[in-house]
C-alpha cells in the first residue's frame, strides 16, 4: 500500500512537470523515457534526424500525422503529447474473493460439512455433527454467492452458478435430506422423532430407498441446471 501511494505521488508529479513544459521539451523528455535517440526516432517516422532536431529546440512543430504518429510511438494520448494533460484514470474494482476462488472455496466447505458431520457422528454422535453438516455448506454456499456477485455479465454469472451446484448439489442436500429423511423413519418405527446425518444405522429398506431418492432428486436437480434460462415472457 505504502509503495503505491509513492507510486502514485511520482506519476502526478511527473504529469505536473510535463503540464509545464512546451511541446519541444514534451517530445524530447517522452523520447528520453522511450530510450530512443533522435535518429531512431526519425527514422521510426520515416523523417531526417534534423526534423526532429527541429521540433525539440522549438524552431518548427510537428504535423498533424507526425502528431499522432508520436502519440503512438510514446504511448500516450495527442491531448498528453500537445497539452501535457493527464487521461482520465480509469479505476479498476479489485477483490480478493474472485468468483473462481469462491467456487472453490465454497466447494471445499460444502465437502468439509458432508465429511466432518460423517466423522463427528462415527465419534462423538452428538450437536457436533449436526452443526457440521448444516452450518458449513451454508457458509460454502455464502462464500460462493459472495464472490459470483463480482460477475457482471449476468450470462457469465448464471453459467457459473450452474457449475457450482452441478456439484454441490450432491453435497450441500446430503445431511439435511438425512436428517429428514432418518427423523421421518424413526417417527414411523419408534413413535419418536430421531434424526441422524447418516442413514447407516436405518433398517437395509430404509437405506435402499434413501440412496434411490436422494440420488434420483439431486440427478433431476442436476438436469434442470444444464437448461438454460427460460426468456421472460411479456406481460399479458
Amino acid at each position: 500500500m505504502i509503495s503505491d501511494n509513492i507510486r502514485a505521488r511520482q506519476e502526478d508529479s511527473i504529469w505536473q512537470r510535463r503540464k509545464k513544459m512546451e511541446l519541444k521539451e514534451r517530445i524530447q523528455n517522452l523520447r528520453k523515457e522511450k530510450g530512443l535517440s533522435q535518429e531512431e526516432l526519425a527514422g521510426r517516422l520515416g523523417i531526417s534526424r534534423q526534423s526532429v532536431s527541429k521540433w525539440e529546440s522549438g524552431i518548427s512543430q510537428p504535423d498533424l500525422n507526425n502528431v499522432v504518429r508520436l502519440s503512438e510511438i510514446f504511448e500516450v494520448s495527442t491531448d498528453c503529447l500537445l497539452k501535457g494533460e493527464e487521461p482520465e484514470a480509469v479505476f479498476v474494482k479489485e477483490t480478493w474473493l474472485t468468483p473462481r476462488k469462491a467456487a472453490v472455496m465454497g466447494t471445499v466447505l460444502n465437502a468439509c460439512g458432508m465429511i466432518l458431520s460423517l466423522v463427528f457422528w462415527m465419534e462423538w454422535q452428538d450437536w457436533r455433527s449436526y452443526a457440521a453438516g448444516l452450518i458449513l455448506p451454508v457458509l460454502g454456499t455464502a462464500v460462493f454467492c459472495l464472490g459470483n456477485e463480482e460477475t457482471e455479465n449476468r450470462q457469465k454469472k448464471a453459467e457459473q452458478t450452474r457449475r457450482f451446484w452441478k456439484v454441490n448439489v450432491w453435497l450441500v442436500s446430503f445431511v439435511p435430506f438425512c436428517l429428514v429423511w432418518s427423523g421421518a423413519v424413526m417417527l414411523v418405527l419408534t413413535h419418536s422423532f430421531w434424526s441422524v446425518p447418516w442413514p447407516g444405522i436405518l433398517p437395509m429398506g430404509s437405506q435402499l430407498i434413501f440412496w434411490i431418492v436422494w440420488a434420483a432428486g439431486c440427478l433431476l436437480a442436476e438436469r434442470k441446471l444444464q437448461r438454460p434460462a427460460d426468456p421472460a415472457q411479456p406481460a399479458l
